[in-house]
């Protein structure tokens, strides 16, 4: 049993419906009503000190954005396909964020509950190289990163500043890399890196300053593959500000990981019209194999060998590759496990050291949640514009 292991019990699919975010302020699935409800966009919430900057986009108005409720943890503001604003409902949460618990599941579906843990709102677990420590954002008080510590099971907190997400562990373990949202609505931050025992302060990685989103490090530690304008491009850590692009096509890319030797990196391409996984060779050269069948996300390398994780419609997928003499991929859906997750986007679990365990988040309270509604939100929306702007 691995450090701060409790009960156990087999998985079980309880049917539940998903949403495609992480739990906190990006909200869950819903559909609209009223004029305009066709076709609409969830737009999530962003921006310091989680106020949500509200724009109606359909015509020029006078004035800034207008800050809308501070206090809300889920918004979900309505457009038509062109960007538009919509006057159908606009439809919110708002209350205290869900609180979640660590589970670790192994590659038969039996799970242990990480009862050494205390239940906080975790956010995209990664185990240390070790497998001793874990780093989270831990989603108080607008987002940072801490790291909980398996074996003394202590947590200790690294940023202070800003919204900060996605932790990355450097290939030695001693530094914790994370992504710093950008202060307004649709700016892709800077990335930072710190010692994981907060012995010296963070460092900005140069390159990444205001074009910048999600990375992971290649194994010699000078350099990151990061998220740029949904193509994917190499990073140094230090001095150079120079990009190097391994996958860009016309195609959105995301979700880029590098294999433990640094041969690979595995990626998720919607070029086929649906999310897909795919490998190729580390620099971007050479031929793009397909791993997913169907549809895949949030892939993960193995510590050791080619082996890849990746969410499939079926559930939780091992793929073992093969590149010599040819390419060759076996798949095996380990479990389904609904209630943890989600699986989409980044991944939003942890693959440990040993290969035979998988760390997730599972939510296990929701306090005080209110579900507010909106009607005629376009024609509300401008007026309250029109106010904040010294208008009638």
């Amino acid at each position: 049993m691995l450090l701060g292991c409790g009960r156990r019990h087999p998985a079980r699919d309880r049917g539940r419906a998903r949403s495609d975010q992480a739990p906190g302020p990006v909200g869950r699935r819903l559909r609209g009503t009223g004029n305009g409800a066709q076709g609409i966009t969830r737009k999530p919430s962003a921006g310091a000190g989680r106020r949500a900057w509200i724009e109606a986009l359909s015509n020029p108005l006078p004035g800034p954005p207008a800050p809308a409720w501070p206090d809300l943890q889920s918004l979900f503001g309505w457009e038509d396909g062109n960007g538009r604003v919509t006057d159908g409902a606009f439809v919110f949460f708002e209350g205290e964020e869900a609180l979640t618990e660590l589970v670790l599941i192994d590659r038969s579906g039996l799970q242990s509950i990480l009862e050494s843990a205390p239940l906080k709102t975790w956010l995209f677990p990664r185990f240390s190289p070790d497998g001793q420590r874990i780093a989270a954002e831990i989603h108080d008080a607008g987002g940072h990163i801490w790291v909980y510590d398996l074996t003394s099971t202590t947590l200790m907190r690294l940023t202070s500043e800003g919204h900060n997400t996605r932790p990355a562990w450097s290939p030695d373990g001693s530094r914790v890399a994370y992504w710093r949202l950008g202060a307004e609505e649709g700016a892709d931050g800077e990335i930072y890196s710190r010692p994981a025992d907060a012995s010296e302060p963070e460092v900005l990685v140069p390159g990444s300053v205001g074009r910048a989103s999600t990375m992971d490090w290649f194994p010699s530690g000078d350099r990151m593959a990061v998220v740029v304008e949904r193509d994917i491009w190499s990073m140094p850590v230090e001095g150079d500000t120079t990009l190097t692009p391994i996958i860009a096509t016309p195609a959105d890319e995301s979700a880029g990981v590098v294999s433990r030797d640094g041969r690979w990196i595995a990626y998720v391409s919607n070029e086929s019209g649906t999310g897909q996984v795919y490998v190729r060779a580390a620099d971007g050269t050479g031929p793009r194999y397909t791993v997913s069948v169907g549809s895949g996300a949030a892939p993960f390398w193995a510590f050791r060998g080619t082996e890849l994780f990746y969410a499939g419609p079926a559930g939780f997928v091992s793929a073992k590759l093969e590149f010599e003499p040819s390419y060759r991929v076996t798949r095996e859906v380990l479990f389904n496990v609904p209630e943890v997750g989600p699986l989409a986007g980044d991944p939003s679990y942890a693959v440990h050291p040993d290969g035979e365990h998988f760390l997730f988040v599972r939510t296990v309270a929701q306090a005080d949640l209110r579900l507010r509604v909106i009607v005629n939100f376009g024609e509300q929306l401008r007026r309250w514009i029109a106010a904040a702007s010294g208008g009638d």
